[in-house]
């Protein structure tokens, strides 16, 4: 009996325990309520490479007014800036103008020589998100759902 009784007790533990598991909210639950940090600014900005490529060059602490698109201008400090070879730069830079954001701008160059780059504008507490994307030969800043943009 106390077999049996004992055996009862831990199934019982061990389903109280899977269905909690199931119940995890994920980290960045895409129905929770979040503010749009780009509501104003258009789904699409075609931007001038030639103007982000310049941020390349910025010290980290340096402050930076970039122009993204005519409509706007991305503000804020460099944090991080990354050339462990030629054919690969990063830079990260801190939004003043628009809280909470970052914008990320990578530069890479394959063997053949081939420039390729991409970027995001994103702030984590935010619904909208603005990423990098190349069309017919220019680059455009495509409004995103920043849930889509960031792995758990």
């Amino acid at each position: 009996m106390k077999t049996l009784l004992s055996t009862l007790v831990i199934l019982l533990c061990l389903c109280s325990l899977q269905s909690r598991a199931q119940n995890d909210v994920p980290l960045n639950d895409p129905h929770a309520p979040k503010p749009k940090l780009f509501a104003d600014l258009p789904a699409k900005m075609m931007t001038r490479i030639t103007e982000l490529e310049g941020l390349f060059t910025m010290e980290v602490g340096r402050s930076i007014n970039t122009v993204i698109s005519s409509k706007f201008h991305f503000v804020g400090i460099v944090i991080s800036r990354s050339r462990p070879n030629e054919n690969y730069r990063t830079v990260v830079v801190r939004s003043v103008n628009r809280q909470g954001a970052n914008l990320t701008f990578t530069r890479t160059v394959n063997d053949l020589g081939v420039v390729k780059y991409s970027g995001r504008i994103i702030g984590l507490k935010n619904a909208d998100a603005y990423e990098l994307a190349m069309e017919n030969g220019e680059y455009y800043f495509v409004k995103r759902d920043s849930y889509e943009m960031i792995a758990e």
